[in-house]
Order: C-alpha cells, then structure tokens, then sequence
C-alpha cells in the first residue's frame, strides 16, 4: 500500500533568495532572484532580474506546495506562472511553467534570507 505524501506546512513567513532558468525549444535564459517571500506558506513573492529586465512575481497557494498566478514587468507586459515548490536541506527547489511568447520551464533553488520580518523589510 502506498504510503500518502504529506503537505509541508510554513507556520512563518521569511525571506528568499536563489538563482534559476528558463528553458524552452534548447534556449536557456538565467535569472535571479532579487527579493522573494513565502508569506504564512499561501503566497510566494518574487522580484525576478533576467537580463536588463525585472520581473514581479505573484503566486498562492491551497495546499502549501503547489503555487499558481502570474507575473508582470515594468514594460506592461504580463502571464501566467505556476509550479511547485520541494523542501530541500537548505530552502527549497522550484519547478513551474512560465507562459511568455511561448511556455518556457523555469526553476529556482531557493534559500532562506536573513532580517525579514511580517511588513516585508
């Protein structure tokens, strides 16, 4: 019989840090994450730099693993992002789907930052 999988649960909010691509059709594009957050373990925030460009990041939560919303940049332009987040020994690793001029998979290690606190500074 197979054993059922836990939800992980975050009864915090804190800061994250980490590095991460995009990757569609062979291209890979690098990216970093500039300010991120888990807030009460329901919605993950992130301000994303590609290249010349930064990118907001919103995405919630029901169950504490799988994430779903969108993204927009200060050009205008705006679309859809999901995935799922994996505990790891020190953060976490995710891995989602990013809808812009095509679907690209995009993952990020994450790391737990220092100093955050509820207003996020």
């Amino acid at each position: 019989m197979a054993k059922a999988r836990t939800k992980q649960r975050e009864p915090d909010s804190f800061q994250l840090d980490g590095n991460g691509q995009w990757t569609r059709a062979g291209a890979e594009t690098d990216g970093r994450v500039i300010r991120g957050a888990i807030l009460s373990g329901r919605t993950l925030t992130l301000s994303v730099q590609v290249g010349p460009d930064t990118y907001g990041v919103r995405m919630t939560s029901t169950d504490c693993e799988h994430f779903g919303g969108g993204w927009d940049c200060k050009d205008g332009s705006f679309g859809d992002a999901n995935g799922t987040l994996f505990p790891t020994g020190t953060g976490y690793f995710f891995f989602g789907r990013w809808v812009e001029d095509g679907v690209y998979h995009w993952w990020f290690t994450l790391t737990k930052g220092e100093g955050f606190n509820e207003d996020g500074e």
